[in-house]
């Protein structure tokens, strides 16, 4: 499951009314209203609880659409979108990142004279740094409101519906809830008996998506209305890392048929992983890989390489202290080279979010491979085999990548054998995409590299 952004509200119409919400439950409502003077004055409260590093996002209707301004309280906010319908009516939507000393209220200044209705909600859990994910806007004439469809980058974020029309009489209807399965109210508003009304409705991404969402006005008539769609990205997941000291040991087994190890998983820590990158023999050929008698998942990595076979393995949550490591090989004489980490902020469930291997022959000094991740923030881990001798060095890796073990030359004892191996690291984007690992040798040779993306931890 994801972790989900929570949300706090304070709401105001005309000059001010507030109400707050935690976790889309109400708990407090304010309201104060303005006097008529040349320029309509809306305060907005700051929701309670608000804490440094909340995103506060200000939806506010006015009546007079493209014909009037309205003016935040100052440059901390953002404006995401402004959506006029004619001289009908206006949505217009601000973000501001919370700090430790955020004023009770601020005044919205709005001219000309006009009416209007708006609220500020807290959400936590929004990434602070590129907090917008999508926005879109959208107006008519009819008895539904629509607001456009988005392309969100994340699949984690919360989707923000907002919507105004130009009525709202003491006994006119409010927005009804949005047709799309999942969504919530988090406030609706109206200022009577000329409108504005606005709606604010939310819903987690994976469950309403980002499709267009129909908002009934409530009203057998048609009025006029603006709508927008925003997506608030969820804060990064923290990227997974290695918690073993570096550089790591290589480890190897040459003509037998099983191998044992003591193993300090490190102490401290969380979601970890024990993750073992092994080279040699297929998965199939790997009769039980154990540690403490608990087995580890498998994962194969299929093709034909010019230096190997490749398996992953990995166990969730190893408790910290000794540990053994036991490979039985019943069909696998030749030679085992393998590297054993832990890794902490780590995927329980499904920590490879994807893996490919490259191999070229005759190859005249470097080896890219890419993979493409699913998620943001994953671990990269590369190892690559050279067919050479210990002449042979490793120039340089690629951008952004680090030596997690020392350049190792691996024989099966009789001459023959993987080669040299080198391995590395380095961490993903935060928006999915393709990552390529690059090991730049020093003379011309076969080549394999394996890369690993671990997902972290959601």
């Amino acid at each position: 499951m994801s972790k989900y952004i929570s949300t706090a509200l304070a709401a105001g119409i005309l000059l001010v009314a507030s109400v707050a919400i935690a976790d889309i439950v109400a708990e407090s409502f304010k309201a104060d209203i303005s006097t008529d003077v040349s320029l309509t004055r809306l305060t907005l409260h700051k929701p309670d609880g608000t804490q440094a590093n909340d995103i506060l996002l200000a939806t506010i209707a006015v009546n007079g659409g493209n014909q009037v301004q309205v003016s935040p309280p100052s440059s901390a906010w953002q404006l995401i979108e402004s959506t006029d319908n004619d001289s009908n009516v206006e949505v217009v939507t601000y973000y501001k990142i919370a700090t430790g000393g955020e004023p009770s209220s601020e005044n919205w200044d709005i001219t000309p004279q006009t009416h209007a209705a708006g609220g500020i909600v807290r959400y936590s859990g929004v990434d602070t740094q590129n907090p917008i994910g999508a926005h879109a806007g959208a107006t008519g004439r009819s008895n539904t409101a629509i607001a456009p469809a988005i392309t969100p980058a994340g699949t984690n974020d919360k989707i923000v519906v907002v919507a105004g029309m130009d009525f709202g009489t003491t006994n006119s209807p409010l927005f009804q809830t949005s047709t799309a399965a999942g969504m919530m109210t988090v406030y609706d508003k109206k200022n009577t008996p000329l409108g504005p009304t606005i709606t604010v409705q939310d819903g987690a991404q994976e469950t309403v998506g980002p499709g267009a969402k129909s908002i009934p006005t409530g009203s057998g008539a048609p009025h006029e209305w603006a709508a927008q769609q925003i997506a608030l990205r969820q804060t990064p997941p923290t990227a997974p890392s290695i918690m073993d000291s570096l550089p790591l040991s290589v480890r190897e087994v040459v003509k037998v048929t099983s191998e044992s190890v003591n193993y300090t998983v490190p102490s401290g820590g969380s979601n970890k992983m024990m993750v073992v990158i092994i080279a040699g023999p297929p998965c199939h050929e790997i009769m039980s890989a154990t540690q403490n008698g608990q087995p580890l998942t498998l994962v194969p990595v299929t093709g034909t390489y010019n230096r190997a076979n490749y398996c992953i393995a990995y166990r969730p949550t190893p408790q910290s202290g000794q540990f053994e490591m036991d490979f039985d090989i019943s069909d696998h004489l030749a030679g085992v080279n393998y590297l054993l980490m832990t890794i902490q902020n780590a995927d329980q469930t499904n920590p490879v979010d994807a893996v490919n291997v490259v191999t070229n022959s005759n190859l005249t000094s470097s080896q890219s491979t890419s993979v493409t991740t699913t998620v943001g923030n994953d671990l990269l881990l590369s190892k690559s085999f050279y067919a050479g001798n210990s002449d042979v060095t490793v120039s340089s890796y690629g951008s952004g990548e680090s030596a997690i073990q020392p350049v190792h030359n691996f024989s099966n004892g009789t001459g023959g054998g993987l080669g040299l191996n080198a391995a590395t690291q380095k961490n993903a984007a935060a928006t999915p995409g393709v990552e390529s690992m690059v090991t730049h040798w020093s003379l011309q040779g076969d080549i394999d590299e394996l890369v690993v993306a671990i997902r972290p931890a959601q």
